[in-house]
């Protein structure tokens, strides 16, 4: 070898040629004892995966169908999106609630040696994976020490997610239907209050009905009054159900205040062709007895608009059916997929060798370097090693 440049390529192909004996032996003793090593101290994990389809199907989307349905009114809720419902079941799944139920149906922590709740649930946590594939479906994936185990986990998760759901969507058909029960409740005593209204202004001042142009007035005015409560319960119902900033919630603000606007303009002004009067204009008691009839009109309709809806919300607050459109339900799995065994043992067995070619070229470069640097310390070591074995014989 050539002191005065160092190493080169050949240099080191020949110290690896001299030592080849050597590097094969340990090359296959470590693979061989990696392997052995890996098969009896690392624990196997098994697979299973489940797959869902995130449903759009909600209490709030058959209310709103029903709205839809109801004379065309323009209300527009619509169910969930599926990033949602999505997000919903990743939050129930990885939350400390469901995770502590699977420690416990499972006696995890004396499967993963830890004797603390918080510590086997940190340890489940990397081995639950739920999140949405390329293909938009839903899948849930559990590591176990078996293949069987790996399945039940996975299809618990199933079964305690479906029994989640049903019981958030059960909580939202109560609310919604108590809200919508008080709402009814308080337009049938208004409804009430009109119709007794209206007949003691018959009663009393002998107007039974109107003549053909209060007739008119009253027809035109009544719808545009109806229209505006309606978008007004639509409105509160609304505000109720979506966000305030919701695309569909300004809409129909914006909706109820040209209606407003329309109606205020009509009483003051009429339609301004003659063919709509001002109601300013006509006799205080025919006036009188369109504001009685009005009101009993209107909360007619409200009534029917009502009742649909508050059915519809008892009903979907009885409803236990399942809610997760389950594709595949976690089988058991034929092959571990950890360890691979071969192939750490390979990786193990290179690093190995690596570092034993990489102490021969230091020993070599050591021994054949004139660097007088590198003799004295060279010397110092061995002396010191000398000292220190004349130090323990003396012991």
């Amino acid at each position: 070898m050539v002191d005065n440049k160092g190493f080169d390529i050949l240099d080191y192909l020949i110290l690896i040629v001299r030592w080849k004996k050597l590097l094969i032996l340990l090359f296959l003793s470590s693979l061989v004892v990696s392997y052995l090593a890996i098969y009896f101290l690392v624990q196997e994990e098994f697979e299973s995966t489940a797959v869902v389809i995130p449903t759009e199907d909600s209490q709030l989307g058959a209310i709103s169908g029903m709205m839809k349905s109801l004379k065309d009114l323009p209300l527009g809720l619509g169910g969930k999106s599926k990033n949602s419902e999505t997000d919903l079941y990743s939050t129930i799944i990885y939350s400390r609630t469901s995770l502590e139920n699977l420690v416990r149906k499972f006696n995890l922590q004396h499967e993963y040696k830890v004797e603390l709740m918080d510590e086997a649930v940190k340890i489940l946590r990397k081995k639950v994976s739920a999140d949405v594939a390329d293909d938009n479906s839903f899948r849930i994936t559990v590591r176990a020490s078996s293949p069987k185990k790996a399945a039940e986990m996975v299809n618990y998760i199933l079964s305690y997610l479906n029994e989640y759901v049903i019981k958030l969507n059960v909580s939202k058909s109560k609310n919604n239907r108590e809200f919508l029960e008080k709402r009814y409740q308080e337009i049938k005593r208004d409804l009430k209050y009109a119709e007794d209204s209206l007949q003691i202004f018959q009663q009393r001042s002998g107007i039974l009905d109107a003549k053909e142009q209060p007739r008119i007035i009253l027809n035109n005015f009544s719808k545009l009054e109806n229209e505006i409560m309606t978008k007004k319960i639509e409105f509160s119902i609304m505000e109720k159900m979506v966000a305030k900033d919701s695309p569909q919630l300004n809409l129909l603000r914006t909706q109820l205040n040209e209606y407003q606007a329309t109606f205020s303009k009509l009483i003051d002004k009429g339609d301004g062709e003659n063919l709509l009067q001002p109601l300013n204009i006509l006799p205080e008691k025919t006036k009188e007895y369109i504001r009685y009839y009005r009101n009993v009109e209107i909360y007619n309709t409200i009534l029917e608009f009502l009742v649909p809806l508050y059915e519809q919300a008892k009903f979907e607050e009885q409803k236990d059916m399942p809610i997760l459109q389950i594709i595949d339900y976690g089988n058991v799995p034929q092959k571990r997929i950890y360890p691979q065994r071969t192939l750490l043992s390979l990786i193990i067995s290179v690093v190995i060798l690596l570092f034993a070619i990489s102490i021969l070229i230091i020993r070599e470069f050591l021994n054949k370097s004139n660097n007088p640097k590198l003799k004295m310390i060279k010397n110092e070591f061995f002396s010191f090693s000398k000292n220190s074995k004349s130090i323990i014989g003396h012991n």
